[in-house]
């Protein structure tokens, strides 16, 4: 099965700026995974989604993936436990209940990978 790689992070994070977590979702692909990044997902539709297009992103995402790699920090931490305020950080909160609901599932069958890559 080929290795599909979700990278969940935080886009306002100074701890992992959008240049390097390109840099680093590049050098994955180019070694021969799939990789799902919304900041390329917007690139192909050529526009911001709706919040019902970034959930249906991030859902089915989620699900495809065979590994979901945290890019983890203090911010990161914030906007998993919905501490954050404001409207931004809402990927981040939907995505902490779908890989809640994961890791408890993956617990149960021994299945898949998430890894959390902390600054």
């Amino acid at each position: 099965m080929p290795t599909t790689i979700f990278i969940s992070y935080a886009s306002d994070d100074p701890d992992w700026p959008v240049g390097q977590v390109l840099r680093l979702a590049s050098a994955l692909r180019d070694r021969g995974a799939e990789v799902l990044l919304d900041h390329w997902e917007v690139d192909a539709r050529g526009r911001r989604l709706s919040d019902g297009e970034w959930r249906a992103w991030m859902r089915s995402g989620l699900d495809r993936a065979t590994h979901v790699l945290c890019l983890g920090s203090a911010r990161y931490v914030e906007l998993w436990h919905h501490s954050g305020g404001g409207p931004r950080g809402r990927g981040i909160a939907f995505e902490s209940f779908a890989l809640a609901q994961q890791l408890y599932d993956s617990r149960q069958m021994n299945d898949g990978r998430i890894w959390l890559y902390r600054a």
